[in-house]
């Protein structure tokens, strides 16, 4: 049976193939199947694990849509030419890698393993320019692709003109003739339209008829020469152009190799970002596998289950046990909990994030086996039992201790006794052989039997005996009751026939179905009990908090009230020292001593200094938005963070320090006056005149270097989001040179050629 149909795999594929972008790529996705090794698979993993993280920290990958090449270059070897549409295919790919290779050269530091596979890219710059130099971005051939063609197509231009001149004379010639006044074309000859009744009016050659007969189209012998020199000059452009078509064919063809890898290396990227995006999508993590049998996937939801709905349960099977036996209610989960865990395996064994709340491991199993659900073959001529003991015998018959079994309804479809013994059998088979198992079953002494042997684990999903629902909980170490009789009595079943059905319930079996009920009971009342503890250890915790932000803004504001005390304290002083300078010059001109003066002012100043050492705290008290003196440096600022004993501080000039709390002290606020303000010139410039757009077409690379400087901070001032440069297309020279001073200036976010109603490569937009 295919194990990827029976646990929906295939509908993760489909999704994960939607997510690429490349030809090839979504073929890969297509191919999605599970690593024969657990190297191979951790090896997938990893990359995955690196996309991942350079998707959340920069965003997605700049990859456009690419089309598989191998088939365009096998149809070169048959020697067929090349289109332009092929060539722009192949020119596509190649600034496509390059696209990528720039986005992701300066994010790969973390990226070990992705960054080997990019420096498999071969340069096809060359190729590029071959093929830019032949055909346009329309697809078109250039007039200059060739000297002859420039040639070809200069005279075709001549000759049309001279067939104009001359049809035009013609119109006028046999005005009272024509059926209209104008000038056509049939099968590449200028035609002029001639009434029927006129035809021999007009010596010529007869291209058509029109559909009511009622106008012939002629070529006026007079411009049939001029027709023929035309439709010559027309069959040596097509001729010129194959020639040029051909060559461009073989030149490519001596890069099939670099062509070919190129586009494999986008697909394979392509793969492994749309896995990495659909993992982000799920909310998944990497799955890391380990030696020991078993798996833990800790509230896992089962992808393809609406995220609104999807009630998330926490499997865990250690490495002494193997095999898990889930009972409970129909409908209540048995079946989704098996898929889940089966789903789960074969994503991370293709190299895929599962959708768990926390990093998943478990065992690399080599194969999953199941049966699950109605597997009735008609075409077999089988019935439902005969389908599932035959699907049990060959996964008994292949499955090894190194696999993991998934048993749905064990043994049902006969007879209960029948069932019950021979699901007995096989779980006792599976636990001797040491196979890993997830069974769902409705049977009390196989969930007798899971109680009294080591390696098995009774497991169940919750009921809701107050509304008679299922809650789709797992639990584990805890079988479930199938609650048949209290459904079948909530669905009209009158009373006296479910307490005759309880009266047919042997005693046994009876007594542990009760047993089971109030264990699920008493669980049921614990876990309540639990949710209100939480609630409360919340409140508190909450209560805990307000204290302490309380506790601390008190702190602040008495912290402030010194603050601002020797502010006060500093001001007044300062005046003071102010006061004095003024009386030095009059005190010194009416005789007083210089140096009793000087010794006043210092025991002014010492008074100071003797303020603001009464502000230096111990190193425990700074706190974030403390301002403090870094004793080495002499230089001031705001504590920004605190970790353990290394501060953060931020000077006025918004240098940032990290220094131990030994070397700060508690500072006092400047008081100086404001520095006079800085007037940058241009500010105030008259900038209506900055256009969104400059021309530099003509100019040598050090005149348009002089002119783009001045204009893009004209252009940055006027607060333009974007410019646009135009530089002609040329040799490339002046693009290449504004694209080099373009990547040294700061304040330029992006560059790129334009779009196509924009200039394409023949200009580039600046984004600031």
């Amino acid at each position: 049976m295919d194990i990827f149909a029976l646990l929906e795999f295939n509908e993760i594929i489909a999704k994960v193939k939607d997510l690429t972008k490349t030809e090839l790529g979504g073929e890969y996705a297509s191919g999605i199947t599970c690593f024969k090794s657990e190297e191979e698979a951790t090896y997938a993993l990893n990359l995955v694990s690196e996309a991942d993280s350079i998707l959340t920290r920069f965003g997605s990958l700049p990859l456009a849509p690419s089309h598989k090449l191998a088939p365009l270059l096998d149809e070169a070897k048959r020697g067929n030419i090349l289109t332009p549409h092929d060539f722009y295919l192949i020119s596509a790919d190649v600034l496509n890698i390059v696209k990528v290779n720039y986005y992701l050269k300066d994010k790969l530091d973390q990226a070990p393993l992705l960054k080997v596979m990019l420096s498999r890219e071969n340069d096809l710059s060359e190729l590029a320019k071959e093929i830019d130099k032949i055909i346009t971005p329309n697809l078109l051939i250039k007039d200059n692709a060739s000297h002859e063609l420039a040639r070809i197509r200069k005279n075709i231009m001549l000759s049309e003109d001279r067939l104009n001149k001359a049809a035009q004379g013609l119109i006028s010639k046999y005005g009272s003739y024509l059926a209209e006044s104008v000038i056509t074309k049939r099968d590449g000859h200028f035609v002029i339209p001639i009434k029927t009744a006129y035809k021999n009016k007009v010596d010529g050659i007869i291209y058509d008829i029109s559909n009511s007969g009622q106008t012939i189209f002629i070529e006026p012998a007079e411009i049939v020469a001029l027709n023929s020199t035309l439709i010559s000059y027309q069959n040596d452009e097509l001729i010129e152009i194959n020639r040029l078509l051909r060559e461009l064919t073989l030149k490519t063809l001596h890069y099939e190799d670099e062509i070919i890898n190129n586009n494999v290396l986008l697909a394979e990227l392509d793969l492994i970002f749309a896995k990495a995006t659909y993992g982000q999508k799920i909310k998944g993590f990497v799955p890391i596998f380990h030696k020991a049998k078993g798996l833990k996937f800790t509230k896992a939801r089962h992808p393809l289950i609406d995220p609104e709905l999807v009630v998330a349960n926490t499997f865990n099977l250690r490495d002494d046990q193997f095999i898990i036996v889930i009972s409970g209610p129909n409908a209540g989960g048995k079946t989704v909990a098996l898929k889940t865990i089966g789903l789960l395996v074969l994503m991370a064994k293709s190299g895929l994030m599962l959708s768990v709340s926390e990093e998943p491991h478990l065992y690399f199993y080599n194969d999953v086996y199941a049966s699950i659900g109605d597997e009735q073959s008609l075409s077999q001529n089988l019935s439902t039992f005969s389908s599932h003991v035959k699907r049990i015998g060959e996964i008994m018959r292949d499955a090894n201790s190194d696999d993991l079994v998934l048993l749905d309804e064990l043994a049902t479809g006969t007879s209960p006794e029948e069932g019950e013994a021979l699901a007995l059998a096989i779980v006792s088979y599976l636990l001797n052989n040491h196979i890993s198992s997830v069974i769902s079953s409705h049977y009390s002494r196989l969930k007798e039997f899971a109680y009294k042997h080591d390696g098995i684990i009774n497991a169940s999903m919750a009921f809701d005996e107050k509304k008679l629902t299922p809650r789709y909980e797992y639990h584990e170490d805890v079988p479930g009751r199938s609650y048949g009789l209290v459904v079948a009595k909530r669905f009209g079943i009158n009373e006296a026939v479910i307490n005759e059905a309880e009266a047919f319930l042997s005693h046994g079996v009876y007594d542990f179905e009760s047993t089971i009920g109030k264990l699920r009971e008493e669980i049921r009342v614990l876990e309540e009990e639990r949710a209100i503890l939480a609630k409360k250890r919340h409140e508190l915790a909450k209560k805990e908090s307000e204290l302490d932000k309380k506790l601390k803004r008190q702190s602040e504001l008495e912290e402030s009230f010194k603050s601002e005390k020797h502010e006060r304290l500093e001001k007044e002083i300062n005046e003071a020292i102010e006061t004095l300078d003024s009386l030095v010059k009059s005190a010194l001109s009416s005789g007083a001593k210089a140096h009793e003066i000087i010794e006043l002012r210092q025991q002014i100043k010492d008074l100071g200094q003797t303020a603001q050492n009464e502000t230096k705290t111990k190193v425990e008290s700074l706190a974030i938005g403390d301002y403090v003196e870094v004793k080495k440096l002499h230089v001031k600022g705001e504590i920004t963070r605190i970790k353990g004993d290394e501060y953060t501080v931020t000077l006025a000039s918004g240098k940032i320090l990290k220094v131990k709390g030994s070397d700060l002290d508690i500072a006092v606020r400047s008081t100086k006056k404001k520095e006079p303000t800085i007037t940058v010139k241009g500010l105030n410039e008259d900038l209506s005149s900055v256009k969104p757009e400059i021309n530099v077409i003509g100019m040598r690379v050090d005149e348009a270097i002089s002119v783009l400087g001045p204009y893009l901070d004209r252009a940055l001032l006027k607060r333009y989001p974007s410019v646009r440069i135009i530089h002609g297309f040329g040799t490339g020279a002046l693009r290449r040179a504004i694209h080099d001073y373009l990547a040294r200036l700061s304040f330029v976010k992006s560059y790129a050629l334009a779009g196509e109603y924009e200039g394409q490569g023949g200009a580039t937009i600046v984004t600031f």
